[in-house]
């Protein structure tokens, strides 16, 4: 599931590249999240989930929402202040704070492969992210304050994003459906959009077919994304699904390679074989662990 919802992402990021010139940040908001909920909403009355059944779910729910919105926002505002390499450099420093949070709120210690594979995944991202700008933006004239900002709002950014992995695993275990979640995420999120693309007067309607076809595409992209993240935190821990997704750190960059002819460099190569080497490496933990639950049941059996 994890592996899914990176390869989304890095289809979504790759999308969100060939039409970042045409709209304004906020703009691109308002379409990508009200395309979304559309989605959602069919989904929704297709498979009907139930509702929320205490108070106590409600206000998670709503929490949940209120962090994805933050992340979105927070890593958006980053990219344009500190350039997407460093942005991206310092929100996947999450996998971090995902193993700092797990082991305060779920109580779950990590194990030794796992501190490897942060490390292993965190460098990685760092050697892809210093050569190759994930997308491209316009940096020129940041001074040193609009730096700070951009680096706390990637730090904002990551520890959110953390706490809404840590977040969606208590959800899961109150058995709250990944489409009531989700909603509630992209209504905040779209309202969000509406309020900001208002105040910078950024509103523009797609100036071609093909753009208006690629933005909605996002707005799927961001869904499914969403759901796939949320169902894996339900079938694996916040850390292995956190270290898995910077596995489109590497996407995101076969996808410049192929389509917009980025450079290859040997330290992409490298950064790509520590964030493979991490993912495999926690793979391989899922299938002993497997198989140690298999072997204790059978043992309950005899």
């Amino acid at each position: 599931m994890a592996l899914l919802g990176a390869i989304i992402y890095s289809a979504d990021n790759q999308i969100s590249y060939a039409v970042a010139n045409e709209f304004h940040p906020t703009m691109f908001f308002v379409y990508n999240s009200n395309v979304s909920i559309i989605f959602c909403v069919i989904v929704t009355f297709a498979i009907r989930p139930k509702k929320p059944t205490s108070l106590k779910e409600l206000v998670l729910i709503i929490f949940y929402g209120t962090l994805c919105t933050i992340v979105h926002i927070t890593l958006q505002s980053s990219i344009f202040a500190i350039g997407p390499g460093n942005a991206a450099a310092i929100f996947f420093t999450t996998t971090v704070f995902t193993g700092i949070l797990s082991i305060v709120f779920l109580k779950t210690k990590p194990k030794g492969i796992e501190i490897v594979c942060i490390i292993c995944s965190s460098t990685g991202v760092v050697l892809v992210t210093r050569y190759v700008t994930l997308f491209e933006t316009n940096t020129e004239g940041n001074g040193i304050s609009l730096g700070i900002t951009g680096v706390a709002f990637a730090l904002v950014a990551a520890i959110t994003f953390a706490a809404t992995l840590v977040l969606a695993k208590k959800l899961s275990q109150l058995a709250t459906p990944a489409l009531i979640a989700v909603f509630s995420y992209l209504f905040q999120y779209a309202v969000a959009g509406l309020i900001l693309c208002t105040l910078y007067h950024a509103w523009k309607l797609p100036e071609t077919f093909i753009s208006a076809t690629l933005v909605a595409s996002t707005g799927a992209t961001l869904f499914f994304g969403m759901i796939f993240e949320y169902l894996a935190v339900r079938y694996a821990n916040p850390t292995t699904v956190s270290i898995i997704l910077t596995l489109q750190v590497v996407l995101n960059f076969v996808g410049q390679f192929t389509l917009f002819s980025f450079p290859l460099n040997w330290t992409v190569l490298v950064g790509s074989v520590l964030i493979i080497f991490s993912c495999i490496g926690l793979l391989l933990l899922k299938k002993e662990g497997n198989a140690a639950e298999i072997n204790d049941e059978e043992a309950e059996l005899i």
